[in-house]
Formats: structure tokens, sequence, C-alpha cells
């Protein structure tokens, strides 16, 4: 890295700090190791019920992983299991415990962490955690983000050793150094500060829920014909009659070039697998391309811009609208639409309630996949092309808020991300 590409980091890695009623600058932080400031104990207790024990609820690994609150609240939330009366003296959970967790597949998961927000009689923590006990008062939010800070998570991930699953000793973990701040009032801040992005997220998570059952309300009552749009002179449309697929959309599968040909690899045309397209409404890039030789010398076909991308092996279900010329693996069924018998945004949602169906026709001994003939001798009921473009449309515009909404909130976790970052940030 050159210089000057080291003093832009530098200056947008400085740290941020915050100041005291009076303006002044809050004491420095120190930096010293986790087993100065609190103990470390591991667990014996599992996810079994023995008899001559007694019942409690136990807090594992997938409950830190997964970010939950460790607090009263969410207790009965937790695992029931039993345990015997040393086990309940030496694995308890006070308000101020941190949780680590001390093993994963990928060494960046190791040492995610949550805080005990409250004493919590009667419950333990399994074999799967650390519990780590400060020694020091701590603010509780403040705790919270300290441990899950880049700058601990690069701390922990140097100490991981292992090589399909990776694990970080008691003895490292008492190793690992951190910076805390001198002042409590100063971690209060800084909690307060970051908790307030959270509470961000959640609402816009919530937005997001709430629009997507909206959305997923009115396509049942679109597609069961409870809510019908008119016409611009506000007459009814005419009834939707049945059909099937292969009368309104050619029905083309996909293949895949050979691999130790390179000249099939260079960038060119978007190959998508089933991954490319989960949960995605249109793509327009693949992570993979073909040459025109590839394609040639292939199953591969071209698909026009507007081809709906059905995977019908594996994820079978999933769809997306391509927004340029591509092609696909064997794993779809792609639906190329008569633009002047039916909307291919209609034809989405109609494969969005479709779903269940496609995985009921799914067929094979090997691995199942639906058939390019069962696509294609799919039953459907239209309507006339006009309404197919309103129904199409209006839906469209709530999955447009959807992303929206989406959007903001990713904005809010990165922004979270970076004063994370720049908070704990210490020049490692």
């Amino acid at each position: 890295m050159s210089l000057n590409c080291r003093k832009k980091v530098k200056y947008y890695m400085k740290r941020l700090r915050f100041k005291d009623e009076n303006g002044n600058e809050y004491p420095e932080w120190e930096k010293v190791s986790l087993e100065s400031i609190g103990d470390f104990k591991t667990s014996s207790v599992n996810k079994k019920i023995e008899p001559n024990e007694e019942r409690v609820y136990l807090v594992n690994y997938m409950d830190v992983y997964q970010g939950m609150s460790i607090t009263k609240k969410n207790m009965g939330r937790y695992m029931v299991v039993t345990a015997n009366v040393h086990q309940k003296q030496k694995f308890d959970l006070k308000k101020g415990d941190i949780l680590f967790i001390p093993s994963s597949e990928t060494p960046d998961d190791i040492g995610k962490s949550a805080v005990v927000y409250d004493d919590l009689p009667d419950t333990l923590y399994s074999y799967h955690l650390v519990r780590f006990r400060p020694s020091v008062k701590l603010d509780l939010k403040y705790a919270n983000y300290f441990c899950n800070s880049p700058s601990i998570y690069r701390e922990m991930s140097r100490y991981a050793q292992g090589a399909t699953r990776f694990t970080i000793s008691l003895r490292h973990f008492r190793k690992i150094k951190v910076a805390i701040s001198q002042s409590m009032q100063e971690q209060r801040k800084i909690g307060r500060f970051l908790s307030a992005f959270d509470r961000l997220v959640e609402k816009q998570k919530k937005k997001v829920g709430l629009l997507k059952e909206i959305r997923k309300g009115y396509i049942q009552k679109i597609f069961s014909r409870e809510l019908r749009f008119k016409d611009e002179n506000g007459h009814e449309h005419p009834d939707w009659t049945p059909t099937k697929i292969k009368h309104i959309c050619d029905v083309i599968g996909g293949g895949t070039p050979k691999t130790k040909v390179n000249e099939y690899w260079t960038s060119g045309l978007s190959w998508y697998t089933p991954n490319d397209i989960i949960q995605k409404k249109y793509v327009a890039q693949s992570n993979k391309s073909i040459s025109s030789l590839g394609l040639r010398n292939s199953n591969a076909k071209l698909l026009p811009p507007g081809t709906i991308l059905l995977s019908t092996r594996a994820t079978i279900g999933e769809k997306a609208i391509s927004l340029t010329e591509c092609a696909t693996n064997q794993g779809f069924q792609n639906l190329v639409c008569n633009r002047k018998k039916t909307d291919n945004e209609f034809m989405y949602y109609y494969l969005v309630t479709a779903k269940r169906y496609l995985r009921r026709l799914a067929s094979g001994s090997t691995f199942t996949e639906v058939s390019n003939k069962s696509i294609r001798d799919m039953d459907i009921w239209l309507p006339v092309l006009e309404e197919q473009k309103k129904n199409g449309n209006f839906l469209s515009a709530i999955d447009r808020k959807i992303a929206q909404e989406e959007q903001k909130a990713e904005k809010y976790e990165s922004l979270k991300k970076g004063y994370l970052q720049r908070l704990f940030y210490h020049g490692e």
C-alpha cells in the first residue's frame, strides 16, 4: 500500500470520541487483557433430560449465534433441560455476564457474543458456550458493542485454530486484548448512540415484514379473483379463461459447457445457476459468464431480456426476471412469454403462487426436478392482457416499496458498522 493510501485509511479510521457535558475529553481508554477484568468458565450442561435432576432453562449456541437478547423476557424461548445441584451452582447466569461462541466452522463466526441483561434464575448455559463474568463494572449496552466490535473479532480470529472446525481455547480467550473506556458516562453514551441504530434497523425490518404480509395478501386476492381491476372506462374486464403455460410461453431448459475448456468460460454472456437468483426478483449479472463458443457447444440456450428464470432443481420454485440476454444451467426451465398473450410480470407473480405445486411435481431418484413437460402442461387461469399488466404493475409497486425500505435498513446497518469500527478503533 502506498504512503498516500495509508494516510487516507488512517484518516478515514480516525477514532470517534464523545466529550463530557463541559466539552472535555474523557480519560484515555486502557488496553487490557480479558483475564485482567474478568473470569472465563466453560460448562458441562448438555441438552438432555435426566431423572433425579432439576429442570432448568438452557441458553445454547444458536441463541447466541442468532443474536437473541439474553433477558428474563425471553426465558420462555430457551430450551428446557435438567442439571444437578453442582451444575446449577457453577454455570448460572447473572446480569452482566457475557456468553461467547468458542467454536465454529469458520473463524469469522468465533467470538460472537451476547450480554446477559438480567439475573436469570434457574437458567444455565450449554457446553457449546463460554461464560465471561466481568470483575469490573461495565455498561451493559457498551459491553455488548465492544464484544462485537471488529477489533475484538480480529483478535479472536487470530487465535482460532483448526482445519475443518475452528476453536479458540480458554487460554487464548484470556490473552485477548481490549481497549476499555474508563468512564461509565462515556460507556453509556456509546451504548445509547449505537443502540439508536439498532432501533432504527429493527423498525425498518418490522416495516418490511408488514409490507411483505400486505403483498402476500394482495397476491392471494388477485389470483383467487377476489380483487379485480377495471378498464379505463370503469367497466369490468372479461372473465379469466383457462389455458396451459405451453400456449402462452416457450419453456426452454439450460445446460453447462465443459468446465475444462477455458475458452467456454471467458467473460461474455451471463450464465445463471439457481444460487444466483435466490430471493431476487430481477437479475442483470451472474457470478459466472460463458462465451459464444461455450453457448454453441452446450445445451445452454440464448434467452432474451424479460425471460423468467425458473429453478426446477434443488431450490425448486425460485424465480427471477432477467433484465439482459443470458443463459442458464440445466437446473432451470425458463419461460419466454409471448408478449401478445401474457405479461411476464403477471407470470412472475403467478409462479409465486405456484411454488408449492411445483415442488409436488418434482420427481427423480438421484435428485428431484420438475420436467420441461410438467411446466409446459401446467394449467393457468388468465385474464386479458390489459388486466394482467395492471395486476403486475400493482404488485411490482409494492415490491419496489419493499426494496426501498430494505435499502434503508441496510443503510442503517452500514452506518452502525462504520461507527462501531471507529468508536472501538485503536490503531490495530
